[in-house]
């Protein structure tokens, strides 16, 4: 993905580690709610911080900066005092959202 910020995790067990692209400023609205939603479910249900708060909170200000722009299926989920506030607490996640960001912490074993 071009122009994507680096994130890098360690899979546990592994001598490489996998890399994974958080969006970046440039990425469609469209994968900036998937991984707004993934991340606040993992941070709120699950306690486990994935990005740092600095790229949530641009996630955050670029969505809500765009909120009429796009349409996502998920979109109804969220309103935009939760991008305001930069929060995803009150959300209520689907389980096809819960289980993308459960695979995703497969891989995520601990930040660098």
């Amino acid at each position: 993905m071009r122009n994507a910020k680096r994130l890098t995790y360690y899979k546990e067990g592994c001598t490489g580690s996998p890399v994974i692209y958080a969006p970046s400023e440039r990425s469609s609205l469209g994968l900036l709610l998937q991984w707004y939603l993934m991340c606040s479910y993992l941070y709120y249900e699950q306690a486990r911080l994935v990005v740092p708060d600095e790229t949530f909170d641009m996630w955050c200000r670029i969505l809500q900066e765009n909120w009429d722009d796009f349409d996502h299926r998920h979109k109804y989920l969220v309103c935009e005092n939760d991008l305001k506030s930069g929060t995803g607490y009150a959300l209520k996640y689907p389980l096809i959202v819960q289980h993308a960001a459960l695979g995703l912490t497969r891989l995520i074993v601990r930040l660098p």
